[in-house]
């Protein structure tokens, strides 16, 4: 028989490309608090030696590469670039304000508190904060150290009347100047792949930030989405009331984040392409409520045994995304 490939394999590929860069390259990318990638500080990206001798420069640029040939075959990637990267793609030569970098400071961090987003840090007197006499003027670098702001900077203590010039040029350090080597490179790798004219992408005249964003990471899978899904989805007689229980736990159960995450076990990927999702089948697989759901990428085929309840079936999915490292995906 003929062998069936519906993109799963290719949607995989770059999925788990970006998913593993910080494993693979860790002191070339890290993820943020939201779960973004961010190239790390340049002092410390510049001290890495890959095995295969390649420059810092070289590598950067051939995940641009990687990221545009994703864009080439509408896939999405397993992790969406942090906004202050994408940001300097899309805008090299902006300057963003000090509310833009501590909202982009606060929006990577995701969950965790870093009081340099806080409002209070320029409201509020030092003292009261308790840090009079604990800043100057350095970026701590994890892996590297301080890193002087200006001239003489770890002589130079941070005031109330100095701290907004401090906070502006940490964040515009942290966030503009110390990516801009790998944004340089990157930049290189995908118009590589993607073609240049005078120097310049086009990606990146036509695209803000916001967008590119969106184009290799997006934002999970929608409560709507699920909608569309469902349209194109084709159902084997002896699952059909399984299959119901699938798309009310999708839409009234799972959130964004764990859609996207049964579709990237479905389909290969945990988003949903530019085109959106063009063939899906949900077939029985043996086995009742002991059994886990299997998926084949290669052919977006979801395999759900004989659940008695939607509980079940709830409870064995998630089950089976979370665990799917461990599964063998056709």
């Amino acid at each position: 028989d003929r062998g069936i490939d519906a993109g799963g394999l290719t949607r995989q590929f770059f999925s788990e490309f970006a998913a593993h860069l910080p494993e693979d390259l860790p002191k070339l990318w890290r993820v943020t608090g939201r779960g973004s990638l961010m190239p790390t500080n340049e002092a410390l990206a510049e001290s890495y030696a890959h095995p295969s001798g390649a420059s810092t420069a070289r590598l950067y640029r051939t995940c641009g590469r990687v990221f545009a040939m994703a864009a080439l075959h509408r896939c999405r990637l397993g992790r969406p670039l942090a906004r202050p990267f994408a940001r300097l793609l899309a805008a090299p030569d902006d300057q963003p304000s000090l509310a833009e970098l501590q909202a982009d400071l606060q929006y990577e961090a995701g969950s965790e508190l870093d009081f340099r987003a806080r409002s209070e840090i320029l409201t509020e007197p030092l003292a009261e904060l308790g840090l009079e006499g604990c800043l100057t003027m350095v970026a701590d670098v994890p892996g590297v150290g301080e890193v002087e702001l200006v001239p003489n900077g770890r002589q130079i203590s941070v005031t109330d009347e100095s701290k907004k010039g401090w906070l502006q040029a940490l964040l515009h350090y942290e966030l503009v100047d110390s990516l801009r080597p790998a944004s340089v490179a990157f930049s290189m790798g995908v118009g590589d792949a993607l073609g240049c004219i005078s120097g310049i992408c086009p990606l990146f005249c036509l695209l803000s930030g916001e967008q590119l964003v969106d184009l290799w990471g997006g934002q999970g899978l929608t409560r709507d989405k699920v909608a569309q899904w469902r349209t194109v989805t084709t159902v084997q007689p002896a699952v059909q009331r399984q299959a119901e229980w699938l798309w009310s736990v999708l839409e009234e159960e799972f959130d964004d984040e764990l859609r996207g995450h049964v579709l990237r076990f479905t389909t290969g990927s945990s988003r949903v392409g530019s085109h959106g999702i063009e063939k899906f089948s949900v077939g029985l697989a043996r086995g009742g409520d002991e059994r886990l759901p299997t998926a084949m990428t290669c052919g977006c085929l979801l395999l759900l045994p004989a659940y008695s309840s939607s509980a079940v079936l709830a409870k064995q999915l998630q089950t089976a995304v979370e665990s799917c490292s461990t599964f063998a995906h056709a």
